[in-house]
């Protein structure tokens, strides 16, 4: 299979598995001058630009984005089977998923679906992998690789060869990407009492075996209970998209260099932050959004 893209709704049982962020105090949608392809855009403005795009109303509150940026999907919690397809250069488009749980590729083929009843995950192969409860899992955007992370152990997989293991870490994973011939894993060690920083590691293929070659440590300004995690990889460069929580005090976005060891303070805060291709930004048709200034931390 080429590149492909899969994606789990992210609502509900879901909601509980995954790592799905979705916050209250977004401002206007838009993307970073200094970042121009990091699109930014709170639940209120998908509404609006499914609307724009289909020329009638369409209630959505979730977006995500394909492997290369190129593609967005937008659905909804009360039918999150119903998925609005928004590309660069393609009519927008309604698919149907087999489940409320789905996860899609490149081509626009649903690979693996989740079973609420039985708890697990369906590929599309005939395979089925149980997923136990208060476990996280979460696929590449590009659905070469998957993990399932329980108890602080997170295991990865290949999509293609669902249930047989690839490697392990000793953190509780919630994002996963691949880039480059790259596997990047972030998440948190679960047992800690405060989230004082992301846990990652980078993984490469040696012959024929995947392991790590960098360990990742993003620091977080000021350590607190409440959530810090990664939202999105730049497509681009080494950086990623934090989020950092606080609680009454509200959330702020951070870009972390994993290169520079240095972290950004955005300035503004959306419900959802995805890394995309400029030619879609432009026909998504967002203003612009402040940049902030980079300071190093480690």
């Amino acid at each position: 299979m080429t590149k492909s893209r899969f994606q789990l709704g992210r609502r509900g049982f879901l909601q509980a598995l995954t790592s799905g962020l979705a916050f209250i105090g977004c401002e206007r949608p838009g993307y970073s001058e200094t970042i121009p392809h990091l699109f930014a855009c709170g639940e209120g403005d998908l509404s609006v630009l499914a609307r724009k795009a289909l020329g009638r109303k369409l209630d959505r509150d979730d977006i995500f984005r394909n492997s290369t940026g190129s593609r967005v999907y937008l659905t909804a919690a009360y039918t999150n089977r119903e998925i609005l397809v928004l590309s660069a250069n393609q009519p927008p488009r309604i698919i149907v998923a087999p489940a409320r749980g789905w996860v899609i590729s490149d081509d626009l083929t649903f690979v693996a679906w989740v079973d609420d009843a039985k708890r697990r995950l369906n590929f599309r192969s005939g395979f089925h992998q149980e997923v136990p409860l208060f476990t996280k899992f979460d696929f590449t955007p590009g659905a070469q690789f998957y993990f399932i992370a329980n108890d602080n152990i997170t295991v990865l997989y290949e999509t293609a060869k669902p249930g047989v293991p690839l490697a392990e870490v000793r953190f509780t994973a919630r994002k996963i990407f691949h880039k480059n011939g790259l596997i990047y894993l972030f998440g948190s060690d679960y047992q800690a009492k405060e989230n004082s920083e992301i846990l990652g590691c980078v993984f490469w293929q040696t012959a024929g075996v995947w392991r790590v070659e960098t360990d990742v440590h993003i620091p977080r300004p000021i350590p607190a209970a409440s959530p810090f995690a990664v939202v999105d990889l730049d497509l681009l460069s080494d950086r990623v998209l934090c989020v950092d929580i606080r609680d009454e005090f509200g959330a702020k976005w951070f870009i972390y260099d994993l290169h520079s060891r240095s972290l950004t303070d955005i300035r503004t805060f959306h419900t959802y932050g995805l890394f995309l291709q400029q030619d879609l930004m432009k026909s998504l048709g967002m203003p612009a959004v402040d940049d902030g200034v980079s300071r190093r931390i480690g």
